[in-house]
């Protein structure tokens, strides 16, 4: 009999960003809503919709995210877990005043959680 491994349900607020460290094997599943995700070292984007799953085939870290938010499933290859940090929302793209440059990243306050999938209780 094999166990299948803890799945864990993660809602992706709208523009919010997930990370998923070390996931190659995992199993991403949009159960409600449409998500895109990428993966490092990889060009391809994959879009999501309901009911449709991709597994995570390259090393390093995954990005999860939605416009206009969705639920998703992650489900950890057998034996490894997965961490999973949830941070704040990508910030709204318009053009800056004549003169302004904008800036995003670490500097603009953004919050970050973070938990491991997989992992035995």
């Amino acid at each position: 009999m094999h166990r299948r491994p803890p799945s864990s349900s993660v809602f992706v607020a709208p523009r919010q960003v997930v990370l998923l460290h070390d996931a190659c094997g995992a199993r991403v599943s949009s159960r409600a809503g449409c998500v895109w995700l990428t993966q490092s070292g990889d060009t391809r984007d994959v879009v999501l919709q309901p009911g449709e799953s991709f597994r995570l085939d390259c090393a390093g870290t995954a990005v999860i995210t939605s416009a206009r938010g969705a639920a998703v499933s992650i489900t950890p290859p057998p034996g490894r877990p997965v961490a999973v940090a949830v941070g704040a929302g990508l910030p709204a793209i318009s053009a800056p005043h004549r003169g302004q440059a904008r800036s995003h990243g670490a500097a603009s306050g953004r919050r970050q959680t973070g938990r491991t999938l997989g992992r035995a209780a």
